[in-house]
Formats: C-alpha cells, sequence, structure tokens
C-alpha cells in the first residue's frame, strides 16, 4: 500500500483527493496538511512515498515545501499540483526536485497514475506542459557531441539521478561515493556540458532519454 500525504489550502480539495486516493484499492492517505509551510514536518514524521502539494499560484510555498522534503532525505517523491501560472513556476517545480507535476484540472484517473508513476521510481509531466518544456530546451544551446562523449559512466550516473530529481546526499547514497565527489561531478557535468544550471542539465537529460 502506497503512503501519501496531502497539501492544499482548500478543505473540499484535500476531501476530494482523500476520497479519490483511498477509493483506489493500492493507495493510502497518511497525512494532510492546508498550509506548506507548516507541512514539513508532518511529512517528515509521516515518510509517506508520495506527497502531493498544491503549489499555490503566484507563490513558491509548495516548491519551497518541494525542496525541503527532498533535501532530508527521507526518500518521499513530490507531485505538485497547479493551475497554468506560467512557466518559470514549473522549472522552479522540476530545480527543486519534483518528481510530477500535473494542472488541477488533471481528470482523477491522471492524479492516481501520477502518484502511482513516482511511487515506481517515474518522473511525470503533465502532456499539456510538455512543448512548453521542449520550448525551452530549444532555448537553451544544445550540447555540442564532444561535450557529451567526454562524460565519464560515473558522471552519466549522476546525470541520470539529477534529471529524476535527486539531491546531491540521494545521489550519494544511491552511487556509494561522498556527497562532495557528487558536488564535483555535477560541476564537471555542466562544464562539460556547456549548462550554466542543474534544472538545464536535467531537462536536458530528460528530453534524451
Amino acid at each position: 500500500m502506497t503512503a501519501v500525504f496531502i497539501v492544499d489550502r482548500y478543505e473540499l480539495v484535500r476531501r476530494g483527493l482523500v476520497d479519490l486516493i483511498d477509493g483506489s484499492g493500492d493507495l493510502h492517505v497518511v497525512g494532510e496538511a492546508s498550509d506548506a509551510r507548516l507541512a514539513l514536518n508532518a511529512i517528515l514524521a509521516a515518510r509517506p512515498q508520495v506527497a502531493v502539494i498544491e503549489i499555490r499560484s503566484g507563490h513558491r510555498d509548495g516548491v519551497e515545501l518541494c525542496r525541503a522534503v527532498i533535501d532530508s532525505g527521507i526518500g518521499t517523491r513530490c507531485l505538485l499540483l497547479a493551475d497554468d501560472s506560467g512557466d518559470d513556476l514549473m522549472f522552479d517545480a522540476i530545480g527543486a526536485g519534483a518528481g510530477g507535476y500535473l494542472l488541477d484540472r488533471a481528470s482523477g484517473d491522471e492524479v492516481l497514475h501520477a502518484i502511482r508513476s513516482l511511487s515506481e521510481g517515474r518522473s511525470l509531466l503533465d502532456p499539456a506542459l510538455t512543448h512548453r518544456v521542449f520550448a525551452r530546451l530549444r532555448s537553451i544551446e544544445t550540447p555540442n557531441q564532444t561535450g557529451m562523449a567526454a562524460l565519464t559512466p560515473q558522471e552519466r550516473r549522476v546525470l541520470d539521478h539529477v534529471s529524476a530529481g535527486m539531491t546531491n546526499r540521494q545521489i550519494a547514497r544511491q552511487c556509494n561515493i561522498a556527497e562532495k565527489t557528487v558536488k564535483n561531478h555535477v560541476s564537471s557535468i555542466l562544464r562539460k556540458l556547456d549548462f550554466s544550471s542543474r534544472t538545464q542539465a536535467a531537462l536536458y537529460a530528460r528530453e534524451s532519454a
């Protein structure tokens, strides 16, 4: 049974998500909160596999909570729900390590599919936003083949983990190396691929997968 935590400011929405998730048969809500700023301790205590977080249009509370949950190292993956509030917030969420990003008009089946995908280690982006991601990627200078070929096998593994939204601490545990070594690998990857941010590298790796 996959444990899920819900963060949404509206009680009616939370009630709907609880009914949807608990009625699925394989998912179960273990906690809920109305305020992203106050939800972190509850999530750390519940240690769910997936946290469904309202991103809050016009603010970054959901993004900040996602980043804090990921950085905590408890292994919870974050699915962010948003209105169509613009590309910057979406890319902030991806950069914070969100495993999934759905528009809040998604159907119940789409939400359940997203939760299951995240619990199984996959990432998911709302299909309605895919073209915008690709447009942003096309605006980024594509790494040349020499740069890609210059990545070591370890750097390629680290890049795969970065694209999955893992933090340096999580990557270090996964690869059985020091966190400082991961940081050095990420810096080397950005230099070789001529990217200025971790988010750019993650998006490029996802598109190239």
